[in-house]
């Protein structure tokens, strides 16, 4: 009696222990699948063949990895968005993909990347928002042509005569500071000193075709 007992306990000892197990190892798989690797995946060919790379973090000058202007196809995990743009530290000409593309070539973009960033968390309009007192930052705004800062986007830098972005859709982020006056076709003008999300809010008709500095950030810290 007392060796079934001794057994029974051996028993119960064992299959506790084996559940235990178990269940910590689901909670490892469920974690790992939680926080498992995310991030762009770069190839140096395209339909994602060749040489490849991923970045989790921004990567404001592809040069220092090897990789300016050496991209050709691009994976984008599933809820991520990514920002790339054809020179260093996010500059000239920007687009914003949400998606895998199997050939850069059709949108125009075969080896032309030189920076990317992560565009969908919140650290990005952190980022955009501090950029606002920096003076490192060069005044400029960036125009999309989607409302909520996504779709393709051209950046306008200092006085600029000949913008020809719709004044009726898209969006504009303020970078550096200050104040810029945005006209339309027919004379109209708006003041922006923060990020406008829905450029039609701003009453102008046709498209803009001005844009021009009123303020400077060392103004506006002296006044």
């Amino acid at each position: 009696m007392t060796i079934q007992t001794d057994r029974s306990i051996s028993y119960f000892g064992l299959w506790a222990v084996l559940i235990a197990l178990t269940a910590f190892g689901g909670s490892i798989s469920a974690q790992s699948r939680q926080g498992g690797s995310r991030g762009v995946t770069v190839y140096a060919d395209p339909n994602f063949s060749g040489q490849n790379v991923s970045f989790r973090n921004d990567m404001p000058n592809l040069g220092s990895a090897g990789w300016n202007d050496k991209i050709s196809s691009i994976r984008i995990p599933s809820g991520e968005t990514w920002e790339m743009c054809q020179d260093v530290d996010y500059r000239n000409h920007c687009q914003v993909l949400s998606g895998d593309v199997a050939d850069l070539r059709g949108m125009g973009w075969n080896d032309r990347i030189s920076s990317l960033r992560s565009v969908n968390s919140s650290r990005y309009r952190e980022r955009q928002s501090e950029a606002v007192f920096q003076d490192n930052v060069e005044q400029s705004l960036l125009f999309y042509d989607r409302g909520g800062f996504t779709g393709a986007s051209t950046i306008v830098t200092g006085r600029s005569s000949n913008v020809g972005w719709s004044a009726r859709q898209g969006s504009v982020q303020l970078r550096g500071g200050g104040s810029w006056e945005l006209c339309d076709s027919s004379g109209r003008c708006a003041t922006i000193t923060q990020d406008v999300a829905e450029v039609s809010r701003l009453g102008l008709n046709g498209r803009i075709t001005s844009a021009r500095i009123v303020e400077t950030s060392q103004y506006r810290r002296d006044r």
